[in-house]
Order: C-alpha cells, then sequence, then structure tokens
C-alpha cells in the first residue's frame, strides 16, 4: 500500500520504469535502523524498528522522516520473503485532538 493513501495493490511493481520512478521521487539523505523488539520462529520472523531517516521525499526539502516499522517475514523454502510491512511517522507523541485530526484525513 501507497504510504500516501490509496487502494490496495498485491505485489510490488519492480519493472525498471517503476524502480526509475522511485528514485526520483525518494532520493539522498542518510538512516540508522534501531530494533526495539524481535521475535522469530521456524517459518516467521517479526521485526519492530525505529527507522531514523533524513531524505528529500517528492519537491519537500531534506528532513527527517523517522517511522515506526513493522515487518513481517515468512520462510519460503531456503528464503526469507517479507510478507507484511507496516510504517508509520508516530514516533513522537500526539494529542487527541492531532490523532483525531489524521483519523479524519
Amino acid at each position: 500500500m501507497s504510504p500516501f493513501g490509496g487502494p490496495p495493490r498485491r505485489g510490488f511493481d519492480t519493472s525498471p520504469d517503476r524502480l526509475a520512478e522511485l528514485s526520483r521521487f525518494f532520493h539522498g539523505g542518510s538512516g540508522t535502523v534501531e530494533v526495539v523488539q524481535s521475535y522469530a520462529a521456524d517459518s516467521m520472523v517479526v521485526l519492530a524498528m525505529i527507522l531514523r531517516m533524513r531524505a528529500s521525499v517528492g519537491t519537500v526539502p531534506e528532513q527527517d522522516w523517522t517511522l515506526r516499522v513493522t515487518q513481517l517475514y515468512r520462510r519460503d523454502g531456503s528464503l526469507w520473503r517479507l510478507a507484511h510491512r507496516h510504517a508509520d511517522p508516530l514516533v513522537g507523541k500526539l494529542g487527541l485532538e492531532q490523532a483525531a485530526a489524521l483519523a479524519r484525513g
């Protein structure tokens, strides 16, 4: 699903045109990953992380883009495949009014 909303789509478009479009939209910057919690089983791994990034996105100049990220991986033979990813920018605390405004869109 797009980080900017809209209908979900199945899979990820890895075509050269789509990857080139993404590299123009998300560019520059740096980042670090902090693993907050992890869970592992025979066929599944879950990671809860804080992704601290500074980058330019679209026409927005470089800024902080810190995200809370949860990723679930599943075993597929000898490979691990990303089965689910959720990320949101809600690392800082929000008040009720801010949360309500986000929910309203």
